[in-house]
């Protein structure tokens, strides 16, 4: 349980994820601090600042924001400026300052195996965004989906098998 996953850049332009088992300082750590944290979708209605400010009235430490895939990076609103500007990244994060909320990781979820490359392509690219801004940002979580394919060759639907013991799937699941 716990560890980390690492986004390598791969020689063809692509990322490699490395999965890293955790330390027995990391584990101990773990063990003796609890933080309370949140994904931030269901306020996603308000302003940045107004949703900081619910986090830390509910006595909760950090805020999951939002970065692309099936919902809109609502929380935000400078995505592509913090990713080429200092400025545009230091006024973001200066708004989490003093507020004893923190950011606690980029949720990018999508799917990114969409049998409509219109949509699996946007969501496969939300997900490079959110790695990236991720960096950025100082971050080392981005929570994703690995999403799903379609049940059968030319499908234009993703198709989600949830049980093996019926046998009418199986070709299915062979597919995918």
């Amino acid at each position: 349980m716990g560890g980390s996953i690492r986004a390598q850049r791969s020689g063809k332009g692509g990322f490699w994820f490395r999965w890293r088992r955790p330390s027995v300082a990391d584990r101990k750590r773990r063990a003796t601090s609890r933080e309370v944290r949140f994904y931030n979708a269901i306020l996603h209605d308000r302003s940045l600042p107004t949703a900081i400010e619910v986090t830390a009235g509910l006595g909760l430490t950090g805020l999951e924001l939002n970065s692309g895939g099936f919902l809109p990076a609502m929380h935000i609103p400078t995505f592509d400026e913090i990713l080429t500007s200092d400025t545009a990244r230091d006024d973001f994060l200066g708004l989490f300052e003093g507020t004893g909320v923190g950011i606690a990781g980029l949720n990018c979820n999508g799917n990114p195996l969409h049998p409509d490359l219109a949509i699996g392509a946007k969501h496969a690219e939300d997900i490079r965004r959110s790695i990236r801004l991720a960096n950025r940002l100082g971050q080392l979580r981005v929570v994703t989906m690995s999403g799903l394919p379609a049940g059968e060759p030319g499908g234009r639907r993703p198709n989600w098998i949830v049980n093996a013991w019926n046998s009418a799937a199986l070709e299915v699941l062979d597919h995918q």
